[in-house]
């Protein structure tokens, strides 16, 4: 019960909080400020299991737990008070409701892409640690290497507007070509080092996909559909997410991790014919 709670709440929180970003960002600077916003859960996902681990050695896991709720509803009174300092959000984008349809097609394969994105980084993140604790890395050492990934990812959600000038639709699949790359490397890297780099490389291209695609899906949305749009994108990466896990799993545990990360390479690479074709549809 606790989980699926957990899990309407997120659900809830990522398309509301996305959405009211994009709406109080220049339409031309979306990309850039969806980075920014980056950085700040991404900060929180390598500092909470840092301290939450440090407060669950020292007191518990209760206490752990009851001290991430009174973060929680501190920071919800905050955010609170401070949108209700700021008044209505100005919007910056078109007011106009468009047809829901419509919209999807418009914005197909940005989203058709968070599949196979979501497949990669919930491989990443539910499942790379364990291979790597049964390949024979220290504990220090397997948390080295996601905080390796994690601030990674910071890194390129700073750096979201520079992507930016060059394309959303070409920076997203630079970003998939370097991840099928490090997929493909891994099984040939066995040392902490080796792997560190890996997993710096990854969140490198990893980091890139997200502030882009939400990027563009708030600059092609009417605002009158910008919480439709994002919702929408964050159904389908949650799809991408779930099956991540089961079918990569599935495949290391029948065939070996070596082909599961060929086939996340795969899965990768899937991503970049929608979207040159894409570009190709809206260049003529």
């Amino acid at each position: 019960m606790v989980q699926v709670l957990l899990g309407i709440g997120f659900s809830l929180f990522w398309p509301l909080s996305e959405a009211m970003v994009s709406e109080a960002a220049p339409l031309r600077r979306r990309t850039a400020v969806m980075g920014t916003y980056g950085v700040a859960w991404a900060s929180g996902f390598l500092i909470g299991p840092l301290l939450g681990g440090l407060i669950a050695d020292a007191a518990g896991f209760q206490i752990a737990f009851l001290v991430a709720g009174i973060v929680v509803l501190v920071t919800a009174g905050v955010s609170l008070a401070l949108i209700r300092g700021t008044g209505k959000t100005r919007s910056h984008s078109i007011e106009a409701l468009k047809p829901e349809g419509q919209l999807v097609r418009k914005l197909l394969p940005i989203l058709i892409i968070q599949i196979p994105y979501g497949i990669v980084f919930a491989f990443i993140a539910a499942i790379f640690p364990g291979y790597a604790a049964q390949s024979g890395l220290a504990p220090f050492e397997v948390g080295a290497l996601v905080s390796g990934f994690g601030f990674a990812r910071i890194v390129m959600f700073l750096l979201a507007g520079k992507f930016e000038r060059i394309g959303e639709m070409k920076s997203a699949a630079l970003a998939f070509v370097g991840v099928a790359t490090v997929m493909m490397l891994i099984p040939l890297n066995r040392s902490f080092l080796a792997l560190l780099a890996d997993m710096c490389l990854v969140g490198t291209f990893i980091g890139i996909i997200y502030p882009q695609a939400v990027g563009y899906i708030s600059k092609h949305s009417p605002s009158a559909n910008l919480g439709f749009a994002i919702g929408l994108y964050e159904t389908i990466f949650g799809i991408g997410f779930a099956v991540g896990p089961i079918t990569s799993g599935f495949v290391a545990q029948v065939a070996g991790p070596d082909l599961a990360y060929l086939v996340l390479a795969v899965i990768a690479l899937s991503a970049i014919p929608t979207l040159v074709l894409s570009k190709r549809s809206y260049a003529k």
